[in-house]
């Protein structure tokens, strides 16, 4: 019972593909020739991808995140200041004060020049 049932509907699946098949052919047959197609030259079809295509606009973001990149390792040279301060107090005993002031300028091979007071 299966069998003949799985060949029966084979059997309406292959018609149906044939007849689906055949009436696009005659419609594209019968269709008129469209004139007003326009052909993309290579050259405009590359300009249209590098404007439009996501991947193409990931690429442009590459030298401004060199530069970003740039920016942020030549900030390691800035030299900068640092100032600290600290005190304990215990049961109204003044225990110690830290006052520090320091200027330090990163030079080459990691060296680093230090003021301070």
């Amino acid at each position: 019972m299966r069998g003949r049932f799985c060949k029966h509907l084979f059997y309406v699946l292959k018609i149906t593909a044939i007849v689906t098949f055949g009436a696009a052919c005659l419609r594209a047959k019968a269709a008129p020739a469209d004139t007003t197609l326009k052909m993309l030259s290579v050259s405009e079809f590359i300009q249209i991808v590098k404007t439009y295509h996501p991947v193409a606009k990931q690429a442009l973001l590459i030298p401004e995140k060199a530069k970003a990149e740039l920016l942020i390792a030549r900030g390691g040279w800035d030299p900068y200041i640092y100032s600290n301060y600290d005190s304990k107090r215990y049961n109204g005993t003044n225990y110690y004060t830290f006052f520090e002031n320091k200027v330090a300028v990163p030079v080459w091979y990691g060296i680093e020049a230090n003021a301070g007071y």
